[in-house]
This record gives C-alpha cells, sequence and structure tokens, in this order.
C-alpha cells in the first residue's frame, strides 16, 4: 500500500503532515518563501521516510503554480486540492 503525505502551502511556509490509519505520524512546519525552498524540503522528506517517487503518494494544498511543476520533476503521484484559508 503507498504512503502519502500531505503538503500545505501557506504564505512563507509548508506544513507536511503524514496520516495513517487517520492517525497523525508525522507533522513539521518548515520556513520556505520560495517554491525551490519548499521543494527542497519535501525531498527532505521524502528521503527521510525513504518514500519512492513512483509509488508513493503526495497532495499538495493551496500550492503555487511555480511549485507544482517543480515537485512533479521529482515524484509521479502527486495529487492537488484547494481548502479555504
Amino acid at each position: 500500500m503507498p504512503l502519502s503525505f500531505h503538503a500545505i502551502s501557506l504564505d512563507n511556509q509548508i506544513f507536511i503532515i503524514q496520516l495513517k490509519q487517520g492517525r497523525l505520524t508525522y507533522a513539521n512546519t518548515f520556513q520556505a518563501t520560495l517554491p525551490e525552498d519548499q521543494l527542497y524540503f519535501l525531498l527532505y522528506i521524502w528521503k527521510l521516510f525513504n518514500l519512492d517517487a513512483h509509488h508513493d503518494i503526495c497532495t499538495l494544498y493551496n500550492t503555487t503554480k511555480e511549485l507544482l511543476p517543480l515537485v512533479r520533476d521529482f515524484i509521479v503521484n502527486v495529487q492537488t486540492k484547494t481548502i479555504p484559508l
């Protein structure tokens, strides 16, 4: 079963969480103003948890048009969703 991480892009930070069976297993916020910086932290977590770029899932919430293509260059299964802030 693929693992799933969720990332919420906020003004100058990115909030990354993982849920397993509805339970929070990881949560962290990183200061990152530029899309490239947000990508760095996403890929850092991807490597830290030994995730598979072709199998596991990354869901981006409120992502920018600059960040999405950067993430898709490294992670195949990228979903996008919008949430009201």
